[in-house]
């Protein structure tokens, strides 16, 4: 950053609730507002607002809805807007829904190639507009899940059917560039409708902050041929484990956080479909999309506790600490690379259990990533 950049950066919680602030009584309504704002002479004013809405019912568990919605907004044009939904009880039966759209004009974009393919330059990236491009996206999607048993507070074990469509268009490429000049898959611009199936079988204790349980999810996703540019495919599963060692003395209780992540991709697919390492939730201290293949293996290991409570504003704060692993691959797994990275951070609560703000820092040989935002990783 120049020495003519000023930041100025400004977090902030407001909880309203249609109770009372102090207890989370059932059949309420309460809000999570994150309002942000930084400044610098090459992009102006920057201005991220985030609302989360949690609607909860002591009949329905864990909520009876959640809703996440942000805006971004930058002075050279930019934006980004985020919708979420998340409906527990669809029109009052058992199946569960949610809805998502993201949309963005993106003026610092960028795609480092596949990194198999060897050419990736840091110092470049660093000091030049070679790997960056402006963008158009549009991402919306539908999901269903459907219980195949029983379900017993929040422990459920689900068939998920989702749609989704995702619209993703270069412009205004510079001369020169990588993307203009290797014009990887979808450089001109690309439109799919996929068709989403999966198996899920909940077992944690808490959705937005775990503490014991787990979580397993194996899905496919097709493009639907006639109404995509083209026939792609993707075979994904996640798994995710939490343990809580309690200890009897003034120590504060402790959880242990592991995640796995497998995805493979088929068919000739284009840039923004790739498997990548690097960013918030992935190697966190690379930046993002710093490693990109046709296949990617992750593992994300985390140990947290609550440092401190006040009960009276029903606050809390704590810490972790993290390790990231992973390797990105060639479709026939002839060639990969590896990637690996250590970290630590902190969160907090307020007026409200579920909503949390998380402050990290990761470190990798290639630097350091910084990364605030809502809500644990996984």
């Amino acid at each position: 950053m120049s020495d003519t950049t000023k930041i100025i950066l400004c977090s902030l919680t407001v909880f309203l609730s249609s109770n009372s602030v102090v207890s989370q009584s059932p059949d309420s309504v309460r809000y999570g507002f994150l309002p942000g704002f930084s400044y610098n002479t090459d992009n102006g004013i920057n201005i991220y607002l985030e609302l989360q809405r949690f609607v909860y019912n002591k009949e329905i568990q864990p909520f009876q809805s959640f809703g996440k919605y942000w805006f971004n907004y930058s002075g050279i044009g930019a934006y980004t807007l985020s919708l979420y939904h998340d409906e527990v009880r669809t029109f009052g039966t058992d199946k569960r829904s949610s809805f998502d759209l993201l949309t963005s004009q993106n003026y610092g974009n960028y795609f480092p190639g596949y990194t198999v393919d060897g050419g990736f330059s840091k110092e470049r990236f660093d000091t030049t507009s070679f790997y960056h491009f402006n963008s158009f996206l549009l991402n919306i999607g539908v999901e269903t899940r459907i219980p195949l048993s029983a379900i017993i507070d929040i422990r459920r074990t689900d068939i998920k059917i989702g749609l989704r469509v995702v619209h993703e268009r270069p412009f205004d490429l510079i001369s020169g560039s990588f993307m203009e000049t290797n014009r990887p898959k979808g450089w001109e611009g690309s439109t799919y409708s996929f068709l989403e199936i999966g198996y899920l079988k909940e077992n944690r204790d808490d959705e937005f902050s775990s503490k014991s349980g787990s979580l397993f999810s194996l899905g496919l996703k097709t493009s639907v041929p006639g109404i995509s540019s083209s026939w792609i495919g993707q075979i994904f599963s996640e798994f995710r484990a939490f343990k809580q060692f309690t200890n009897p003395g003034k120590i504060p209780e402790i959880v242990f956080a592991q995640r796995f992540l497998v995805n493979h991709t088929i068919g000739d697919i284009p840039y923004w479909f790739a498997p990548s390492l690097g960013g918030a939730g992935s190697a966190r201290g690379y930046i993002y999309r710093r490693f990109v293949g046709k296949g990617l293996v992750q593992s994300n290991t985390e140990i947290r506790t609550w440092l401190f409570k006040l009960p009276w504003l029903e606050a809390r704060l704590g810490v972790s600490g993290f390790i990231d692993n992973g390797i990105v691959y060639d479709g026939a797994f002839r060639d990969y690379q590896r990637a690996s990275t250590i970290g630590f951070g902190g969160f907090t609560s307020l007026f409200n259990k579920d909503f949390i703000l998380k402050y990290e820092m990761g470190f990798s040989k290639e630097g350091t990533g910084v990364y605030v935002g809502s809500g644990f990783s996984f």
